[in-house]
């Protein structure tokens, strides 16, 4: 048994995005759009700082952070099936691995930049609706005994590495959102990055502290 859903955006997908193969994205997650949009978001917000840190990073002379950042960069444009910031992040780690000169290391950041804000701004005009109905949708609260159930089912899906994890959070957004605060978004994150244990992880601490204040509240 499972709690009804709540009602989701339109997750069809246009014909073309600037700077995004759709047809090789669609591709890498089996044509499920409602998750390549998710990946999407979960992209945009955690690489649009990396020029900023990889240039941080190497002002303190902390070079292989910086190569790091480019190759994580380069690795999850990738996923993405985005390859214009896939090619120039690839470019920006040769350039640091290479120990190139400064300048041209910056000017490899400077185009990274572009290139990754170009995209950031496309999908922001693209995702606004997905994120208007996200937050509209972010009060649902349902019964104590079904939000048991959202729980024990995801927990379920985690223990099993059950790739379908990524559905059901999707699905359920707005419940879990609600009932699980700020533990929401590292699982989420770590869900849509297919790191179920991290999810795990997070969700049984999260499900042994509410235990824990449901016993210290007993008279």
């Amino acid at each position: 048994n499972t709690p009804n859903a709540a009602a989701t955006p339109d997750w069809t997908l246009p014909e073309q995005i600037e700077g995004l193969n759709l047809k090789s994205g669609l591709r890498r997650v089996n044509q499920n759009a409602k998750l390549y949009r998710t990946l999407l978001k979960t992209f945009i917000q955690s690489q649009a700082d990396i020029p900023a840190l990889i240039r941080s990073a190497l002002d303190q002379g902390d070079v292989k952070s910086a190569e790091r950042m480019a190759h994580t960069l380069k690795g999850a444009a990738a996923n993405m099936s985005a390859e214009n910031v896939q090619a120039s992040a690839e470019q920006l780690e040769m350039a640091i691995r290479l120990a190139l000169p400064r300048q041209q290391i910056d000017a490899e950041i400077a185009t990274t930049a572009v290139v990754l804000n170009a995209l950031s701004l496309e999908l922001q005009r693209f995702l606004a609706a997905d994120t208007t109905a996200a937050l509209s949708s972010q009060t649902v609260v349902l019964p104590a005994e079904e939000m048991m159930l959202l729980y024990q089912n995801l927990l379920k899906l985690l223990q099993d590495y059950d790739a379908s994890a990524t559905d059901y959070i999707l699905e359920f957004d707005a419940a879990l959102h609600s009932g699980l605060g700020t533990h929401f978004a590292p699982i989420q994150s770590a869900i849509n990055a297919f790191d179920f244990a991290a999810a795990l992880s997070v969700l049984e601490e999260f499900l042994a502290t509410s235990a824990q204040d449901k016993t210290t509240r007993l008279p």
